[in-house]
Order: C-alpha cells, then structure tokens, then sequence
C-alpha cells in the first residue's frame, strides 16, 4: 500500500469522538457484531467488493445501517473496539480481523 505524506484530516481517528453518541454506539455495536480478532489480516472482500481495510469497511457499515462515518471514525471506533491497525501508517488501515460469522467466509456478505 501506498504511504500518505500528508495525512487527510479525514482519515484521523479522533474523529470518532466528534460521531453524534447514537452513531458512536451503532458503529460499536455493528464491530462487535461483525468483526473478530484472528492471527492474521483479512484479505477478503466486504459488502460490494471493497476489501477489508478500515475505507472498505465503512461502506459495508453504511450499507448495513444507512449511517455514513468517515475513515477516520472508523478507525476511531476500531481502535475503541480493541482492534489495532497493522500499519497505522496507512492511510487505510488493514486489522488482524475476521468476519464474525461463517457463512462470511463462503463468500456471503459481511
């Protein structure tokens, strides 16, 4: 992945704490529910093809609940979750994650 030399202020995860509470607690709940630890990155696709990574992610949260969040809010709810980045580095941040529910690994949707 290509590193940022100028961080988007968009992509900050401090941006989590500027989410209105309902939504704070819609995307705790929804990574809870989705997402687990595992040993190794996930490399698998999300909702309508985006892959894994932190910007993939948010889109799969969007469609499952119609709230938008930034990258940044969703790497700020990640990090609150527990889950921390491979690479912080990274504009969009990769996690040592799963889907957690099987039928996920079959292809099915997030």
């Amino acid at each position: 992945m290509t590193r940022r030399r100028d961080p988007n202020p968009l992509d900050d995860p401090a941006r989590f704490a500027e989410l209105p509470p309902d939504h704070q607690t819609a995307l705790i709940d929804w990574i809870g529910a989705h997402v687990v630890p595992a040993r190794t990155v996930w490399r698998g696709q999300s909702l309508g093809g985006g892959y894994a990574t932190s910007y993939g992610l948010k889109h799969t949260f969007q469609a499952h609940t119609g709230i938008y969040v930034y990258n940044g809010a969703f790497k700020g709810g990640m990090l609150a979750c527990g889950h921390t980045p491979v690479d912080a580095n990274e504009q969009n941040w990769s996690f040592r994650i799963r889907p957690a529910y099987r039928h996920a690994l079959r292809g099915k949707d997030w």
